[in-house]
């Protein structure tokens, strides 16, 4: 285990918000716009390339079934094809749904 840097563009980090608009007036609009993945894509794929930044945190484009306004975040870790993410071990996952307490799964990997 050990400590990943990643850019983190989600909406709770205001200077990730002020790098975008310094991309462009409308990168954030364009960035999470539902209907077109391309300027978010081609951001990862900059920051993949950055060859020190490990991955990257931005809000997900999809829609909870909780709520039309709810997003939530997404961690993207970068890695060779076919290789596993160095220095991350996963234990668990957590699915927060409908109800109160989070749906805990076990993780395993053959």
């Amino acid at each position: 285990m050990r400590s990943l840097l990643v850019a983190e563009l989600s909406p709770h980090n205001p200077r990730g918000r002020r790098f975008l608009r310094e991309l462009g007036a409308d990168t954030w609009d364009r960035m999470i716009d539902v209907e077109d993945c391309s300027v978010a894509r081609g951001i990862g794929l900059a920051i993949a390339e950055s060859g020190f930044l490990r991955g990257l945190s931005v809000q997900t484009v999809r829609e909870s079934e909780r709520s039309d306004a709810e997003r939530g975040d997404n961690l993207v870790l970068f890695s060779a094809p076919g290789q596993p993410i160095s220095g991350v071990f996963i234990e668990e996952a957590s699915y927060f749904g409908r109800t109160y307490a989070p749906e805990v799964f076990p993780v395993s990997f053959p």
